[in-house]
């Protein structure tokens, strides 16, 4: 069975943005090595990363990610976790 390399999601809360069509729908893109690369060469934590990684893999901009609702970015933040590995269980960073 082939992987699909997009997720697309529906917003529970659609952007809206003045002068700009409402985005109720957010494609998100399998990460490749490049984007891991920019991942750990990051400064940034928490929300910033996130919204950084978020722009990276998905076909919003910074502006239209800092007007989504939590709810949606917390969804799309989790997508986007699942695109990675876990560690097996004992190793470090595996959950308890």
């Amino acid at each position: 069975m082939t992987k699909s390399r997009t997720v697309e999601h529906e917003l529970s809360f659609p952007i809206e943005q003045e002068g700009k069509p409402t985005v109720t729908k957010v494609t998100i893109r399998r990460p490749k090595g490049r984007t891991l690369r920019e991942i750990e060469a990051m400064e940034e934590e928490g929300y910033s990363a996130s919204a950084r990684i978020l722009t990276m893999l998905s076909d919003l901009d910074a502006e239209q990610i800092d007007e989504m609702d939590v709810e949606d970015f917390d969804t799309l933040s989790g997508i986007i976790e699942g695109f990675f590995p876990k560690p097996p269980a004992g190793e470090a960073g595996a959950e308890s």
